[in-house]
C-alpha cells in the first residue's frame, strides 16, 4: 500500500450526488490540464464531459490532495470484469513525490478487490517515467506493437 505524503490525503469518488459532480469534475479537469500541459481552455470542455461521465457507476475517480489542493488524479472505468485506468496525472510542482503512484495503486487495489479479471491502461512509448511507474506496480507490456500494459 502506498501512503499519502505528510498533509496529503487520497479519496475515491464513485457515483457522486448530482450537486457534487460539477466541483469534482472541475477539480479533476484542472489537474489533468496542468499535468498534461494542454490549453487551459480545454478545462471547461473536459469538466463538462467528466460531469456527465460521473453519473455512471462504472466511473471511479481517485484524487490525491495536499491540504485542500487536488494535485494528482486517476480514473478507473470498470465493466464486464475489467478495469481500464486512464487520465493519470500529477500537477507540475508535485511530480516525483509518489502522488501518481498513490492514485494508480489505489485503482489497482480496488480493481483487484472488486474481482476484476483484467486491469489495463495505455501509455505512450516515449513516456518512460510513466512506463517505469506502471511496470513497478506490476503491469507488463502486451505484444510487440501494443502500447497497452496489462496487470498480470
Amino acid at each position: 500500500m502506498v501512503a499519502a505524503p505528510p498533509g496529503g490525503t487520497r479519496e475515491h469518488q464513485r457515483g457522486p450526488a448530482r450537486h457534487d459532480r460539477p466541483g469534482l469534475a472541475d477539480e479533476t479537469a484542472a489537474v489533468l490540464v496542468a499535468a498534461f500541459r494542454v490549453d487551459p481552455v480545454a478545462r471547461f470542455r473536459l469538466a463538462r464531459d467528466l460531469e456527465e461521465a460521473l453519473a455512471s457507476d462504472e466511473l471511479h475517480v481517485y484524487i490525491a490532495r495536499v491540504g485542500a489542493t487536488p494535485v494528482a488524479v486517476a480514473k478507473r472505468m470498470s465493466f464486464e470484469g475489467a478495469s481500464y485506468l486512464s487520465s493519470i496525472g500529477t500537477r507540475p510542482g508535485w511530480q516525483g513525490r509518489g502522488l501518481g503512484t498513490l492514485v494508480t495503486a489505489a485503482c489497482i487495489r480496488d480493481s483487484v478487490a472488486a474481482g476484476e479479471r483484467h486491469v489495463y491502461l495505455g501509455v505512450r512509448e516515449g513516456n518512460v517515467r510513466a512506463r517505469t511507474l506502471y511496470e513497478r506496480l506490476g503491469f507488463a507490456r502486451v505484444g510487440d506493437a501494443a502500447r497497452d500494459l496489462l496487470l498480470e
